[in-house]
């Protein structure tokens, strides 16, 4: 695999600036909607519909839970820096199994807004920060409204014309209101993706994430293998398929698989093209000399 990926670096030249999405991670997550998600580096203009699957299975106590949603996410250019995003699970399910009940529940999820600022915006490097709210419009919890507050950075830098490193920090504050009792939490969470791109149509992303916490059992709440295959077929059109594996810590969930289809609206600007040089050819011979001038008489 490394000897594949070494022989695309060496050998094949993609057209980068053509490329219809830069700087985009694997876009998954196990918080409510994109909440706490590490989101693009670079603004654009685009519209995503997916679907996510949460599987948690606990044999020894004969529990189990699978949580499927379908999300909807857009991103709006406003300026040539200043952008803003909107997530928002249009549709819930939540199956609990145990031992003696299997309850299910349908509802509408969490909606997010975020306005991110291109604060570096170059043709190797990104960073951008942005500022996320997160609304109580979620249906599924009893007499309770969750509700959230998140800052971070998300950035990308061009190590090589076909690869490209991503990173983000997130640190998202949960806010759960019951009656007249609230609890706060906090899971600060680090994020590093390798980006593979050999061909404008296609995108190889790998990673890791990392979450913190502040529950009393464990401040660690999980490290996860992350990966996402996006296919760019046809114009600003692209297909994603991804997934995270949760290892460790205190979170339960034992797998997140996704999906989305979507366009990006925004055209990539044409390459520039490519000015060649030949080499000047030196003279084969004396230049003519110049005509003798004729006197004329007064």
């Amino acid at each position: 695999m490394i000897l594949l990926i070494a022989s695309l670096l060496l050998t094949a030249e993609p057209d980068f600036d053509d490329r219809v999405e830069r700087d985009a991670p694997t876009r998954i997550s196990v918080g409510l909607s994109d909440f706490g998600q590490m989101p693009e580096a670079r603004s654009a203009t685009r519209l995503l519909v997916g679907g996510r699957a949460l599987l948690l299975v606990d044999n020894p106590n004969l529990f189990g839970t699978i949580s499927v949603d379908v999300n909807l996410r857009a991103t709006f250019a406003i300026t040539d820096r200043v952008w803003v995003s909107a997530g928002l699970a249009a549709f819930e399910m939540r199956n609990v199994i145990n031992a003696s009940i299997a309850p299910t529940q349908l509802g509408l999820g969490a909606l997010t807004t975020a306005v991110h600022l291109d604060a570096v915006k170059s043709s190797r490097l990104s960073i951008s920060p942005y500022v996320k709210l997160l609304w109580p419009t979620a249906s599924n919890y009893n007499f309770a409204r969750p509700f959230g507050f998140e800052v971070g950075v998300s950035s990308a830098y061009e190590l090589h014309r076909m690869l490209s490193i991503l990173g983000g920090l997130m640190l998202p504050t949960l806010v759960t209101g019951l009656g007249d009792r609230t609890n706060t939490t906090l899971t600060p969470a680090l994020a590093v993706e390798l980006a593979l791109h050999p061909w404008r149509w296609f995108d190889l992303l790998a990673g890791v994430e990392m979450r913190l916490g502040l529950d009393p059992k464990s401040a660690f709440e999980y490290v996860a293998p992350k990966f996402a295959l996006r296919f760019y077929p046809v114009s600003g059109f692209l297909v994603e398929l991804k997934g995270m594996l949760p290892l460790g810590g205190i979170e339960r969930t034992d797998y997140v698989f996704g999906g989305a289809i979507g366009w990006v609206f925004d055209k990539p600007k044409p390459a520039p093209p490519r000015v060649v040089v030949l080499p000047m050819s030196m003279p084969t011979s004396e230049p003519a000399s110049q005509p003798a001038s004729i006197a004329t008489p007064d």
